[in-house]
């Protein structure tokens, strides 16, 4: 008798198994471990909303390991999907009082929180009986796809509202010039794109495999 293999399990009928063979999602895995790492070091190193930004990218990368590493687990996919969607409720929160705090609204915080809404998606389309329209799916891929490009370019770092304030010109006084130079100003956010190259290849690294993730559910 012919062996015909294993038998298709409705994971597979509604993912593009070519794009996700055993060896890719293998290497996906890799890389995710060492993103979740390098974001643990900077959490562990830093203060104030960078050290919770990185331990959002590390519940991030986290997820997106469990997904790569075993697409089959109806609950744990749910557990991804419930605890993205919490994540995402804290961010929009977080937004709101530090729109409130700085007076303006900081876009990393504004784009990681689509991320995890990303990773809400991700969840749900993965259990075995819910499979996702093709718009949204394409919508966050291509997304996701420009986040990629945004952290490789290190185009983060050039968004004004993320980079220091311009210092100040020369003070004045008495109506003449001062000799002493004003002191740079602080950032006008707590959270800045301008960070170390290892975060910025992990952040595109994360981003290239959640896009690719969406394009193998979408196919």
């Amino acid at each position: 008798m012919t062996d015909m293999g294993p038998m298709p399990g409705p994971m597979d009928s509604m993912t593009n198994v070519s794009l996700l063979p055993a060896w890719v999602r293998a290497a996906w895995a890799v890389a995710l471990v060492a993103v979740a790492l390098v974001h643990v070091w900077h959490a562990r190193c830093m203060p104030g909303q960078p050290r919770w930004w990185h331990i959002v990218h590390v519940l991030m990368s986290v997820g997106m390991l469990a997904m790569y590493a075993d697409m089959h687990q109806r609950g744990l996919n749910w557990l991804i999907a419930v605890v993205s969607a919490a994540a995402a409720v804290a961010l929009a929160v977080t937004i709101g009082v530090l729109r409130g705090r700085e007076r303006s609204l900081n876009p990393l915080w504004f784009a990681t929180t689509i991320d995890m809404l990303a990773m809400v998606y991700m969840g749900v389309i993965m259990l075995a009986s819910v499979r996702g329209p093709a718009t949204p799916t394409w919508v966050f891929g291509v997304y996701l796809a420009g986040q990629t490009l945004a952290w490789a370019g290190g185009l983060w770092d050039r968004v004004p509202a993320l980079r220091p304030a311009a210092a100040g010109a020369a003070g004045r006084v008495g109506g003449e010039s001062s000799n002493a130079l004003a002191a740079p100003t602080r950032p006008t956010v707590g959270l800045t794109a301008h960070v170390n190259l290892d975060v910025r290849i992990g952040l595109a690294a994360m981003a290239a495999s959640m896009a690719y993730m969406l394009a193998a559910l979408a196919t």
